[in-house]
């Protein structure tokens, strides 16, 4: 039986597993079977760590990433090894800050940080497991794992386009920053369009996430479509909502999808497996830009539109919003529009 090189049954939190299997990484790189004892630990750990939300979840991460390399670099003898792991640490918070987006992983915010921390003290409050603890947990979890890793999946995919959508648009604006040299006087003065003579039937409602009542008039909305529905976003990974379009197709409604090109391959996304389960048509754009719009038509009489994406990520952990309207001249604006990049891409 293959051993782990320390006791089974030791209560260790985060910290201490990093530190003594980092010790003895020779030994549990050797053998699959303690390699995969290892990582389950050191992931069973993190799933335990209390969220805190926002900035404060990345910079936490950093910290322990910190702390990984920090704990290699004290196993190693070679002054040579050290050096080549802190370029590999550089490298590795250039490909987490600039792919995903995440600032805080940037090397310029952790050499910052490193100047500002002191060496900080057990946190009290930290998760601690052994490893049979995690065997069992393990156990337990088994007959739901299936549909956890699918949510998690399609979770994680709401939030890695959010990302890649973060890291372009810092991109763009080191691109186009020295450009940005217009006075906001030289545009004139705002000019209104008035609505008029608006009868009672008509309706303009602003709706908020995240919020389990907004996305209760979202998705209703949705399924009050019976004969045309034309949805154009930029990220659809939520499930429910992939199914009212598929149960729309399937009432003989005209469902058709416009999304952006990145996210046809997307990990989570619905937009090709609603084609090919549904038939429901789609284009994508073609272009480095994103097709970054997020609105639908519902049988040419009412337009939802707003900052939300269809995703996990947006429905229950953004801070998004939705307005619903069947004012006549917003209803043609977006069908119009939704036609021109139909026909565009």
């Amino acid at each position: 039986m293959t051993v782990l090189p320390y006791e089974e049954e030791s209560q260790l939190n985060l910290r201490q597993l990093v530190r003594k299997s980092m010790a003895s990484a020779d030994v549990v790189m050797a053998d699959s079977e303690l390699r995969e004892k290892a990582t389950s630990h050191f992931n069973m750990l993190l799933e335990q760590r209390q969220r805190k939300g926002g900035s404060q979840d990345d910079e936490d991460a950093v910290k322990l990433m910190n702390r990984l390399f920090a704990a290699t670099a004290n196993s190693m003898d070679s002054d040579e090894d050290k050096q080549r792991l802190g370029l590999l640490k550089n490298y590795m918070s250039c490909l987490i800050g600039t792919t995903l987006g995440v600032d805080a992983f940037l090397p310029e915010y952790i050499e910052k940080k490193e100047e500002e921390e002191e060496e900080e003290e057990e946190e009290e409050n930290q998760p601690v497991m052994s490893w049979a603890d995690v065997a069992a947990k393990k156990s337990e979890q088994e007959e739901t794992v299936v549909q956890r890793s699918a949510w998690c999946r399609t979770y994680e995919a709401g939030l890695a386009a959010e990302r890649r959508e973060h890291a372009r648009i810092r991109q763009m604006s080191m691109k186009y920053y020295q450009h940005q040299d217009e006075e906001p006087e030289d545009w004139g003065c705002f000019e209104p369009e008035f609505l008029h003579d608006l009868p009672s039937e008509v309706f303009c409602m602003p709706i908020f996430f995240p919020s389990e009542n907004s996305y209760h008039t979202f998705i209703t909305a949705l399924k009050s479509a019976q004969e045309t529905l034309y949805v154009c976003i930029f990220s659809l990974t939520d499930n429910t909502t992939a199914k009212a379009l598929a149960q729309a197709k399937r009432r003989g409604v005209d469902v058709r999808i416009i999304s952006d090109n990145e996210q046809r391959d997307a990990k989570g996304s619905d937009v090709i497996r609603l084609h090919e389960d549904e038939g429901i048509p789609y284009k994508m754009d073609s272009a480095d830009q994103f097709m970054h719009n997020k609105f639908a038509v519902i049988d040419r009489r009412m337009v939802l539109t707003g900052s939300f994406n269809w995703s996990i990520s947006a429905r229950y952990h953004n801070h998004e919003n939705v307005l619903i309207t069947n004012i006549d001249s917003v209803v043609q604006a977006y069908h119009d529009e939704f036609e021109r990049l139909w026909d565009q891409f």
